[in-house]
């Protein structure tokens, strides 16, 4: 993977790290079930606990040019 280039996190995992969270599983048990890295578990708890539901904020500027 190129650096700087992130997959999205969908939804769904979102949510999964979430009820782990609350059930109170480990940074280390998220990294194995869900398959992302122990800052990507730790920045969506983060968000969570901060702002409460966890969705996707709009995104703001010019889209990409995908086509020459």
């Amino acid at each position: 993977m190129a650096v700087g280039k992130r997959r999205p996190v969908s939804p769904l995992e979102k949510r999964r790290i979430v009820v782990l969270h609350r059930d109170g599983k480990s940074t280390y048990y998220f990294v194995r079930i869900v398959g992302r890295s122990g800052s990507v578990v730790k920045r969506i708890i983060a968000q969570y606990e901060s702002s409460g539901p966890i969705e996707s904020s709009p995104r703001y500027g010019r889209p990409r040019k995908t086509s020459p």
